[in-house]
Parts: structure tokens; sequence; C-alpha cells
């Protein structure tokens, strides 16, 4: 299984694997810019991806786990999220680049198309409409 992942904003979780003497750090979900001798770690477009059965995916996983408070990861699906035990949220890119969870708000523009009424709703209208008639 793939796990797939989206950096949270203000965290940064190192990649898993042999670090290089001298080389810039790297980080899940993640990559190094440099801007007017600034160093940047810009989230990536799409999320990062490790296999559920690798040394790095284990690693990712318990550190999930044990981090639940402060988790430096979002799952970018569902089955990411049940591997970790933790819950799935929805989340887009915001207005700083960085990742952040769906609003309500969000959900509403994506959705605009009005819901049908209950077989309910439209009985105790038709109700209460004809009593108006009598």
């Amino acid at each position: 299984m793939k796990l797939r992942f989206y950096p949270r904003p203000g965290h940064l979780c190192s990649l898993p694997g042999p670090r290089v003497t001298g080389a810039l750090p790297k980080y899940v979900g993640r990559r190094v810019r440099v801007f007017e001798n600034t160093i940047v770690n810009a989230p990536l477009d799409e999320p990062a991806e490790f296999d559920s059965e690798s040394r790095e995916g284990r690693r990712l996983i318990r550190r999930m786990i044990v981090d639940r408070q402060d988790q430096p990861l979002w799952p970018a699906d569902p089955e990411t999220a049940r591997a970790c035990s933790t819950a799935f949220v929805p989340v887009k890119r915001g207005t700083s680049g960085e990742y952040e969870p769906v609003t309500s708000a969000d959900r509403a523009k994506s959705d605009p198309e009005p819901k049908p009424a209950k077989a309910e709703t439209v009985i105790v209208n038709m109700k209460k409409s004809e009593k108006g008639a009598q």
C-alpha cells in the first residue's frame, strides 16, 4: 500500500534514510529553495509517497502514531490515515502556499448545487399548502 502525506505548516519531518554531511537536510513533502541567501522549505505540489512496507514507510507510521498531539504531516487519503491510526482531514493549498484543512465554507463553494429535499419535508409542505387552499 502507498502512504501519501502533505506537510503541515510549521513542521519539518526529516526524510528517512542516511544523512550526508554538509548537504542541506531534506524533509517529507518539501523541497529546498534558496531566495536571497535564505533557505525556504516549500511544500511540494503533490503528496510525498512511500511504500507502507518499506523502512521509511514504517518509520513515518510510527512517527504519526507517537506524535498524536502534534503530528508533522497530513495524511493525503483515508487509507493513509487508517494506516496511521488517525482521522482523515481533507486539505487544500492555502494562500500562504502551505496546506490547511478544508473548511465548511470551502466545501459549500465547491458544491453549489442544492441538495434535493427529503420526502418527509415535501409531504409536510404539501399538507400545509392543502390546508391553506381550504
